[in-house]
């Protein structure tokens, strides 16, 4: 479905009516068609986003001047935290122990987008490739140039981390082998082909067991020591609440038409913001801080018949474990969204004439098939945090299970220029779970044990 025009403004709205029935989402008001941009950025009234040149949002609408970015949204307790424990400094670290051939190759892939012939490249929304050395293979990541100081301060910092006794008890996982800085690249050992979870969960070959291990492992990590961790700025999921007033104007340079036509529907959804920011004001009032990955998707786990390794910690960090757990959760609820209309899980394919009821007993026929898993996977976590009385850490886990869904909608814009219905549908789930996460808990018939 693609929005109408109306006048400068782009209105209308691709969540399919059967999930506002289902899960209680409401609409936005598309009767607040926004176009508050300043003067010096008019060209972008037809895309209908607020976009922003510095720090204070302009409207052309009525007078609006109020402080916007990183610094505005972030809690008076994380503040404190970034003075009193800010992380190291990477500066111009040199990569000794990166072989020459390779850093030859990460110059390459950096600036060009290319390398040598003997390099083999990966998928992933980084440069990602494998490198040969001698009788040595590396993994490496070339990072988003935007992100890297703050990221690969986050891999050291889970490397000091990680030689700690107690953590090398329970986590295995491929070994830095250094960073370089000049080029924003992380260098692996390359520990060989094995299945990511992603892989699995496609395969229909993701089995309880496996969740059971990342529940464990989860559990864990969050019950780990503090030593080594940073306590930094929350990096949150797309879209970031700040981006739902207005976008940096640089940042709108880089936008895809499918991320312009996701923006420009959410910063209608003044819900939807309000929804983010009381979820991000709960989590960081939340007083139960642990070590956190930040990013626990399905292809983020290596997985073999022994080991379930959980990879990419560029977002570690202390933080809620709310979050790791609500990423977990939401990887299925999403997936219960995508298999509505295929046959996985039951062998029957959605009748392009079923009706809305229809789509309701498919989404919850898929979510049974799934529930094993996210069950087993909870049951192993409270088994190792001990805190399985605490009902507060469940919903609010589900909260950004919610999140999750939306965050995937942004992720999937990136590549495409128009939007596809299910990934709306799915957002529209996410929307509703952020408000009313006890239907995610009933969904997946998830128990607080007593």
């Amino acid at each position: 479905m693609t929005p109408a025009k109306s006048g400068r403004v782009v209105t209308g709205h691709h969540t399919p009516r059967i999930f506002c029935a289902r899960f209680g989402f409401r609409r936005p008001d598309r009767t607040r068609a926004i176009r508050c941009l300043p003067p010096q950025t008019q060209n972008f009234r037809e895309f209908g986003l607020v976009v922003t040149t510095g720090g204070v949002l302009e409207s052309a609408g009525p007078k609006t001047r109020r402080p916007i970015g990183n610094a505005a949204s972030l809690s008076k307790w994380s503040r404190q935290q970034m003075r009193l424990h800010s992380s190291e400094t990477v500066g111009n670290h040199t990569p000794s122990r990166i072989p020459t051939d390779v850093r030859h190759a990460i110059e390459l892939v950096s600036t060009t987008g290319r390398g040598p012939a003997n390099i083999q490249r990966l998928p992933g929304r980084n440069l990602n490739f494998v490198a040969e050395s001698g009788d040595r293979k590396f993994f490496v990541k070339v990072l988003d140039r935007r992100e890297s100081t703050q990221r690969i301060e986050a891999l050291l910092a889970f490397e000091r981390f990680n030689a700690l006794p107690s953590v090398r008890e329970w986590y295995r996982g491929p070994q830095l082998i250094d960073v370089d800085t000049e080029h924003n690249a992380a260098v692996f050992e390359y520990i060989g082909d094995r299945a990511t979870g992603s892989e699995l969960m496609v395969d229909m070959r993701f089995d309880t067991k496996t969740a059971g291990r990342v529940g464990e492992l989860l559990g864990r990590l969050h019950r780990s020591s503090h030593d080594h961790v940073p306590i930094s700025a929350p990096n949150y999921p797309a879209p970031r609440p700040q981006h739902l007033h207005a976008i940096p104007l640089d940042q709108l340079y880089h936008l895809t038409e499918g991320e312009i036509e996701a923006f420009r529907n959410c910063q209608k959804d003044h819900e939807l913001t309000r929804l983010l920011e009381e979820l991000i004001a709960d989590s960081e009032s939340n007083g139960d801080r642990c070590p956190i990955h930040g990013d626990v998707r399905v292809d983020q786990l290596l997985i073999d018949d022994e080991t379930v390794m959980l990879i990419d910690w560029e977002e570690f960090r202390i933080g809620d474990p709310a979050r790791d757990v609500g990423t977990f959760i939401g990887e299925w609820l999403y997936r219960t969204i995508l298999d509505i209309p295929t046959g996985r899980g039951d062998g029957t394919a959605f009748r392009r004439t079923g009706d809305s009821s229809e789509i309701v007993s498919r989404a919850v026929d898929k979510a049974a098939v799934l529930a094993p898993l996210v069950q087993e996977f909870w049951r192993s976590y409270t088994a190792v945090t001990h805190d399985s009385a605490d009902p507060a850490l469940l919903r609010r886990a589900c909260r950004f299970a919610g999140w999750h869904l939306i965050d995937r909608l942004f992720a999937f814009a990136a590549g495409v220029a128009v939007l596809p219905a299910t990934h709306w549908a799915a957002a529209g789930v996410g929307r509703a779970a952020l408000g009313e996460p006890d239907g995610v808990i009933d969904l997946f018939e998830l128990k607080v044990p007593a």
